[in-house]
């Protein structure tokens, strides 16, 4: 290596370095505040969030150690805020919403491959539309009720960091669609199916929970239901260009062939124009989750990346 390579490479560390030290200060800084203004003690935070004291204390001291992608969400959901908000402003790129940096940021605390992956594909494609169509529900809406159901605690791979870093990757500035196919709402609505045994306040949990993240979310992401017997569409994740076909969230498959990308972003932009939104599913098939109050919304469609 030489001495100019050796120069830009501590120089890339100690810069590196900074902007470590910076988030930190800024996390403990926004974590602090935050306890203040909720009145709440360390002791009552590790009871709303389940994280231990001692952990807590970590992340409160002088030279704070910065959470994992789990805690990051369950400090959140504890203190009433989304889980960027501690993470903003550690830099002037991050002050002005820049997806790129909060994904970059999102995919260095998330110890799982496949999601790296699928964060890196979000934050290199930040302008372009983004189509999920998971397996059953999307992953990032699942209760952990649900997850834990659907992943008993005998598995041997913890997945809630996964799960985690989905749930911030759907706050963050993208836009997309989720396509949920009806046959699986229909399923956990009536408890037969994948979730047959699924105890009832499980259900309308879950249920309820979709409906206040339709509402949190729209536009920025529309919630859609089709019926699968008007179209044969696999689980897929889309971003940009990229078209990865996920197998639960164990392994990615990613196609590579323009012309298979091309066949099925038709697909989905055809999917996407007759599906119903899923607030409208919900009045006309489940209306006591939806409550009394109108959400006004409009349908709104965006194309893929294609333009079609």
């Amino acid at each position: 290596m030489s001495e100019k390579q050796e120069s830009e490479v501590k120089h890339q560390a100690i810069s590196a370095s900074g902007l470590v030290e910076r988030i930190k200060d800024e996390f403990t800084s926004r974590l602090r505040s935050q306890l203040q203004k909720k009145e709440l003690s360390v002791s009552g935070l590790a009871k709303l969030s389940g994280i231990s004291r001692s952990v807590l204390s970590e992340y409160l001291s002088d030279d704070p150690a910065l959470p994992n992608a789990v805690n990051l969400v369950r400090l959140a959901q504890a203190l009433d805020c989304e889980p960027g908000f501690f993470l903003t402003e550690t830099s002037p790129s991050l002050q002005s919403g820049s997806v790129s940096d909060v994904m970059h940021l999102s995919n260095a605390m998330v110890d799982n491959d496949c999601m790296r992956e699928i964060l890196g594909k979000a934050r290199d494609a930040q302008d372009s539309y983004i189509y999920y169509v998971p397996g059953t529900l999307p992953d990032p809406l699942k209760t952990d009720a649900l997850f834990d159901f659907e992943y008993p605690s005998t598995t041997e791979q913890d997945l809630r960091p996964y799960i985690a870093a989905m749930r911030g990757m759907v706050g963050q500035a993208l836009n997309g669609a989720m396509l949920i196919a009806e046959e699986t709402l229909l399923d956990l609505y009536h408890l037969r199916g994948d979730y047959e045994g699924l105890p009832r306040e499980v259900s309308e949990e879950q249920l309820h929970s979709l409906v206040v993240a339709s509402r949190a979310h729209f536009p920025q992401w529309q919630i859609k239901v089709y019926r699968r017997r008007n179209f044969r569409i696999h689980p897929c994740f889309m971003v940009g260009k990229s078209l990865l076909i996920q197998e639960f969230f164990e392994y990615i498959i990613q196609m590579d062939s323009t012309s298979t990308i091309l066949s099925v972003q038709a697909d989905l932009n055809e999917v996407q124009r007759t599906a119903i939104d899923f607030l409208n599913w919900c009045e006309m098939n489940c209306p006591e989750f939806t409550g009394d109050d109108q959400f006004e919304r409009t349908e709104i469609f965006k194309s893929g990346p294609d333009g079609r």
